[in-house]
C-alpha cells in the first residue's frame, strides 16, 4: 500500500490492494493487510477447504497447496460491493491443476471484514464441485 495510515484506507481499497498483491505474489504485503487472527473459511468442498487463523496457517494450508498443486491459478476479480466495513468480490477462478491437467473457470463470491484497515475474515463461496472434479478428486 502506498499510504501510511492503512486504517485510513477504505475496506474496499483494502481489498483491491490485497487482489494486487496477489497477482505481484507478494506475500509480504498480503501478510501486512491481514489482521493477525483473520479467520480464513475456505469452502468446505474447495480443495484445501477448511477453517484457518492466522497468516501463518493460511499460507502453509492454502497458499502454499495451491503453489504446489496448480500449474496456474488466478482469482480474477470482476466486481467490489460494499457496505461498511464489508466488502464482497464477485469474480471467477481460472487455473489448470498438475494432477489432471484440466482447465478450471469458476464463479466466485468472497466476503471480506475490514477493521482499522486490516482483513479480519474470509469466507469463499464457489461452485466446489467444478473444482474438486478438475483436480480428480
Amino acid at each position: 500500500m502506498t499510504t501510511t495510515d492503512e486504517s485510513a484506507q477504505t475496506p474496499t481499497a483494502v481489498v483491491r490492494a490485497l487482489f494486487a498483491a496477489f497477482t505481484a505474489r507478494d506475500m509480504n504485503t498480503v501478510r501486512s493487510l491481514m489482521a493477525p487472527e483473520i479467520v480464513w473459511q475456505q469452502a468446505p468442498g474447495m480443495p484445501h477447504g477448511g477453517r484457518w487463523v492466522g497468516f501463518d496457517q493460511i499460507a502453509e494450508n492454502v497458499f502454499g497447496r495451491f503453489k504446489n498443486d496448480w500449474e496456474e491459478w488466478r482469482a480474477v476479480p470482476d466486481e467490489f460491493i460494499s457496505e461498511r466495513n464489508t466488502v464482497v468480490v464477485l469474480g471467477r477462478y481460472v487455473g489448470t491443476p498438475k494432477a489432471t491437467g484440466k482447465h478450471v473457470d469458476a464463479g466466485f463470491a468472497h466476503v471480506y471484514r475490514v477493521e482499522a484497515g486490516k482483513i479480519v475474515r474470509f469466507d469463499q463461496h464457489t461452485d466446489t464441485r467444478v473444482l474438486a472434479d478438475a483436480v480428480g478428486a
